[in-house]
């Protein structure tokens, strides 16, 4: 494991969760603050829950956004990190387009409605606020893992989005990044 060094985007949201999981894992990890730090040592990148919005502001205006798209590793976008991966528009901001699909903004609930489910698979999932897909509009989008037969877990190429946030489910959260570290899903 000592060739995996993952980027965790720290520009707002819970990436410090998933350096617990990392150091748990005794993982090699960097937080991510600026362009600079976005380089060819990495071998995973993580594009963490939080506010979508601000999220999109700084990606933007630090010239984040193409340095992303044109990356040769997989990227994880969680929750936030969903949208920010899809096609969504709004007044405030629009998607990177990776992932044309069609999102409900917080269908799964409030921050304090947020509560642990099994996901159809079987892995233990928890939405904060999450993002669903309602309906996938590009045939080479992958469903990796569903909950109530809706997509929670996608995969297009070498990019990857979650609606649930695996760095927080108790059970199943090592198991859950691993595959998708070492690319087994």
């Amino acid at each position: 494991m000592s060739n995996i060094f993952i980027g965790i985007m720290a520009y707002q949201g819970a990436g410090h969760l998933f350096a617990r999981v990392f150091d748990g894992l005794k993982l090699k990890y960097k937080f991510i603050k600026s362009i600079s730090d976005l380089n060819d040592d990495l071998t995973f990148l993580i594009m963490p829950g939080g506010e979508s919005s601000v999220q999109a502001d700084f990606l933007n205006r630090y010239g984040f956004v193409e340095k992303i798209l044109n990356m040769k590793i997989n990227v994880l976008g969680t929750c936030a990190g969903m949208i920010l991966l899809s096609s969504y528009k709004s007044k405030l901001f629009n998607g990177f387009g990776i992932f044309d699909v069609d999102l409900e903004r917080n269908f799964y609930g409030s921050q304090v409605e947020s509560v642990f489910y099994k996901s159809d698979k079987g892995n233990e999932i928890c939405f904060i606020r999450a993002p669903a897909i309602s309906k996938i509009n590009d045939k080479e989008i992958e469903v990796l893992d569903t909950h109530r037969e809706k997509p929670i877990l996608i995969r297009k190429d070498n990019f990857y989005a979650s609606s649930f946030h695996p760095e927080i489910s108790q059970s199943s959260k090592y198991e859950v990044l691993m595959d998708l570290i070492f690319k087994k899903l």
